[in-house]
C-alpha cells in the first residue's frame, strides 16, 4: 500500500509541471497522458543542456489529434550536442561535426508498483529497437515516432539534406549513438529487480539485441520511481541561486543608469575558479541553458579556440588571458551582494548575452585538466582515490612511516609497502598537476560585467551592442528591431495566437512546429512569395540575409506591413504541415520553397478571377497596400473552409505536381540537384501553371 505522503508528494510534482508547462497540455489530456509528458520531459532533460523543446514534439503515445502505433513508446527524442531535435528542419542548425547523439525512450505508467512489468518492459524494448530498425517512416506509426525514424536516418547517412545554402550536409557521429530507456512508474522505485521475477533473462535477451547493433551502445536501460523523477524535476525546474566571491568586482557609479531600468552595473574580473561557478553545475557540465539570449553557439571546431585552449598552457597566456579577452557580459535579474566579509554574492535568472565562446573555452579547457588529474588518481590504490590531492601526500607519508602516536597497530599493507616508490612518484606527479590546477583556477582573470536588470527593451539594447562588433549572424540582431517586435506582437493577435513568430530561439518551446516560424523561415518563405525568388530561398540563404540587414532593408523593413508576412508564414506552415502529414516533407524538402511560389501563382489567379488586387502585385506588400492585403489573408483563410474549391489542401496538391512537371523539364538542361538554384526554375514553373489556363 502506497504511503499517502509519498502520493501526495508525486502528485504535486505533476500539478507544478501542469503550471510550469500548460502550453503542451491540452484540455482534454487524462492524469495518465500528463504523466506520461511529464516522464518523457523529465528524462529527455537528463541528456538536454537546453530544456525549452516541445514536449508535444517528443510524446509518441495516441491521443484525440494523433493516431497511429506507437509501439510502446510514450516518448522518443533525439538529442544532438545537447539540443532536442525533432525534425529535419532542425538538423540544418546543428554543427555536423563530432555530433554527440543520445537517442531516449521512456514508457510510463501512472501506478504505484511495477505491475506486469516483465511482459509491459519487453514489448517497450522490442517497440525500441523496431524503431532503430526502421529505415524508412511507416504509415502505421504515430507523426511523433515516424518524424524520430526521419532524423534518425538522415544522421545515420540513410537519407540526405542540403543546408540553407543548397549544399549536402555530411553528418559526423562522435562514435556511437547512446541508446537510453526508461521505464517509470509513479510509485516507488524500491524493490524493482525483485518485480521482475521470472522475466529478467527475457529483459536482458532483449536488450542484448540492442547492444548488438551496429552504431549504437546501450548507456542506460532503468526502471525509475518518485525518487528518481523527484531529483530529476530539482534538476529541471528548481535552479538556486549562484554563489561567488565578488570581490575583485567593483559597482559603476558614473551616470544615472537607473533611469533605464539597470539596478546596478559591477565590472572587473574573476579568477577563473570563481567564474566557473557561474558557467558549471555541480558536476562540473557546462550550463548551456545560460547562453540562450547570446547571438551565436559555440564554435567548437574554431581554429581560434583551439589556439586560445593552446595558449593557456604556457605563463605567458594565463597571466595575461585578461588583457587579451574581449571579457563576459552578464545580465542577472535578481543580485544579491554580499553582506559582511564571509558572504559570497549571488546571482538568478542570469544569462551570458556576450561571451559565450569565452566561456565554452575555459570550460572544456578546465574540465580537460580536471579528467586528466582523475585519470593519474585512479592509477593509485583504491584507498588513495578518493583523498583530496592536497593533503595526499602526507597521508601515504603517515601509512609507510606511521608515527608512535597513531592508534593503528603498525601494520602497513604490503602491496602497498612493496610498491611504495611507484606509488611515491605517482602522488609526487598528481600533486603537482593538481597545484597547477589551482594555479590556473588563481592565475586566469576573467574579464566580466554583470549588468542587474529586468526590462527587456534593456537587455535588447545591451545583446545588440556587445554583439555588433562580433561576426555574427546579423539576421540574430535584427531580430530585435522595433519592426520585429510589432510584427511578434501582431502574430499574437491574429486568429488566438494561433501561429506565433519567434524572434528568439525556443521563444516558444510549448509550441508544435506547425504553430511557430523562425526569422530564417519567415525570410525565406516571404522571399519566395514577394520577391518571386524561391531559388535565393533554396539555395542563397547569404545573399537574402545582405538584404535584410542593409540600410534599406529589402526585408522587414518598416516599409511593409505585417499581414504579408502573416500570409507568408501561414503558407509556409501549412504547406509544411500538409508534406508531412502526406510523408513526404523528406522528398520534397528542397523543393519546398518553389512549391510556395507555385501555390502563389495559383492563390494568385483565384485572387484575379474574382476581381481582386493579385499577390504578386510588387507593391502589395507595402504599408499602404495593407488594407488589400488584409482582403488577401481573409481569402487565404476561406480556403481552410470545407466548401471551399479548391480547397487548400488541393491546391497545395496542384504546386506538387506542377513542381513535379517542372523539374522533369528542367533536367533536359540542368542536373537536378542543381535545378533549385536557377531563376528558370520558377520561370517554367510559372509558364506550366499558364499553359493550363
Amino acid at each position: 500500500m502506497s504511503n499517502p505522503e509519498n502520493t501526495f508528494m508525486i502528485n504535486n510534482l505533476i500539478t507544478k509541471f501542469k503550471n510550469e508547462c500548460h502550453a503542451d497540455i491540452d484540455v482534454s489530456d487524462s492524469i495518465d497522458t500528463i504523466f506520461e509528458k511529464f516522464v518523457g520531459y523529465l528524462v529527455t532533460c537528463k541528456y538536454a543542456s537546453d530544456s525549452r523543446f516541445s514536449i508535444r514534439a517528443i510524446s509518441s503515445g495516441q491521443n484525440a489529434d494523433k493516431s497511429g502505433l506507437e509501439m510502446s513508446i510514450d516518448s522518443a527524442a533525439i538529442v544532438i550536442n545537447g539540443n532536442v531535435i525533432s525534425n529535419v528542419d532542425d538538423l540544418v542548425s546543428v554543427n555536423p561535426n563530432k555530433m554527440n547523439v543520445s537517442y531516449v525512450f521512456t514508457q510510463a505508467k501512472n501506478e504505484s508498483y511495477f505491475k506486469e512489468i516483465g511482459g509491459r518492459l519487453l514489448k517497450f524494448i522490442t517497440g525500441v529497437q523496431t524503431v532503430l530498425n526502421s529505415s524508412s517512416t511507416d504509415e502505421k506509426l504515430t507523426d511523433t515516432l515516424n518524424s524520430f525514424i526521419e532524423v534518425k536516418n538522415v544522421i545515420e547517412g540513410k537519407e540526405s539534406i542540403e543546408d540553407d545554402e543548397g549544399e549536402r550536409i555530411s553528418f559526423t557521429v562522435d562514435g556511437d549513438v547512446s541508446i537510453n530507456l526508461y521505464y517509470a512508474i509513479s510509485g516507488s522505485e524500491k524493490g524493482k529487480k525483485s518485480s521482475l521475477s521470472g522475466a529478467g533473462d527475457q529483459i536482458d535477451t532483449a536488450l542484448s539485441n540492442i547492444r548488438e547493433m551496429d552504431g549504437y551502445i546501450l548507456k542506460h536501460a532503468e526502471m525509475i520511481g518518485r525518487e528518481t523523477l523527484g531529483d530529476l524535476y530539482k534538476d529541471v525546474f528548481e535552479s538556486s541561486p549562484v554563489s561567488f566571491n565578488g570581490d575583485t568586482l567593483q559597482v559603476f557609479k558614473a551616470g544615472e543608469t537607473s533611469l533605464y531600468g539597470i539596478n546596478t552595473i559591477r565590472f572587473g574580473y574573476l579568477p577563473l575558479g570563481e567564474y566557473l561557478k557561474i558557467i558549471q553545475d555541480d558536476r562540473g557540465n557546462i550550463r548551456k541553458n545560460i547562453f540562450d539570449e547570446n547571438v551565436r553557439d559555440y564554435l567548437d571546431a574554431s581554429r581560434i579556440n583551439r589556439s586560445i585552449k593552446k595558449s593557456l598552457d604556457n605563463d605567458f597566456g594565463k597571466d595575461l588571458f585578461f588583457a587579451m579577452n574581449n571579457g563576459v557580459t552578464i545580465i542577472s535579474r535578481d543580485t544579491h551582494s554580499a553582506i559582511g566579509s564571509a558572504s559570497l554574492m549571488q546571482i538568478k535568472g542570469y544569462q551570458i548575452v556576450n561571451g559565450c565562446q569565452t566561456s565554452n573555452i575555459l570550460h572544456e579547457y578546465y574540465s580537460e585538466k580536471s579528467k586528466h588529474l582523475e585519470k593519474l588518481r585512479n592509477e593509485l590504490p583504491e584507498i588513495y582515490r578518493k583523498i583530496d590531492p592536497s593533503i595526499l601526500e602526507n597521508t601515504f607519508f603517515n601509512d609507510i612511516f606511521p608515527s608512535d602516536s597513531d592508534n593503528g597497530d603498525g601494520h602497513v599493507d604490503a602491496e602497498i609497502w612493496n610498491n611504495r616508490s611507484e606509488i611515491k612518484e605517482k602522488i609526487g606527479i598528481i600533486k603537482k598537476f593538481y597545484d597547477d590546477i589551482k594555479n590556473i583556477e588563481s592565475s586566469v582573470c576573467v574579464p566580466v560585467r554583470i549588468i542587474d536588470t529586468k526590462k527587456d527593451d534593456v537587455i535588447d539594447l545591451i545583446v545588440e551592442s556587445t554583439n555588433t562588433q562580433n561576426s555574427v549572424d546579423k539576421l540574430e540582431l535584427i531580430s530585435r528591431t522595433q519592426f520585429n517586435k510589432e510584427l511578434e506582437a501582431y502574430f499574437k493577435g491574429v486568429n488566438n495566437g494561433s501561429l506565433l513568430y519567434s524572434r528568439r530561439k525556443n521563444q516558444y518551446s510549448g509550441k508544435s512546429d506547425s504553430q511557430i516560424i523562425d526569422a530564417v523561415h519567415l525570410l525565406k518563405a516571404y522571399a519566395a512569395i514577394f520577391s518571386q525568388a524561391p531559388h535565393l530561398s533554396a539555395r542563397y540563404l547569404g545573399k537574402l540575409k545582405d538584404s535584410a540587414v542593409k540600410d534599406n532593408p529589402l526585408y522587414f523593413s518598416v516599409e511593409h506591413n505585417h499581414e504579408s508576412y502573416y500570409l507568408a508564414a501561414r503558407i509556409f506552415t501549412d504547406l509544411t504541415e500538409w508534406l508531412r502529414n502526406e510523408r513526404i516533407l523528406l522528398k520534397y524538402r528542397r523543393y519546398r520553397w518553389h512549391m510556395i511560389y507555385a501555390f502563389t501563382v495559383y492563390f494568385d489567379r483565384i485572387l484575379r478571377d474574382e476581381n481582386e488586387s493579385g499577390i504578386l502585385n510588387s507593391k502589395i506588400k507595402l504599408s499602404q497596400s495593407s488594407t488589400k492585403m488584409k482582403k488577401i489573408v481573409d481569402r487565404y483563410n476561406r480556403l481552410f473552409a470545407e466548401e471551399s474549391n479548391p480547397s487548400l489542401n488541393e491546391l497545395f496538391s496542384k504546386s506538387r505536381n506542377i513542381v513535379d512537371k517542372s523539374i522533369v523539364a528542367m533536367k533536359e538542361n540542368y542536373q537536378e540537384n542543381e535545378i533549385n538554384k536557377e531563376p528558370s526554375f520558377s520561370s517554367k514553373i510559372y509558364n506550366l501553371i499558364k499553359e493550363e489556363d
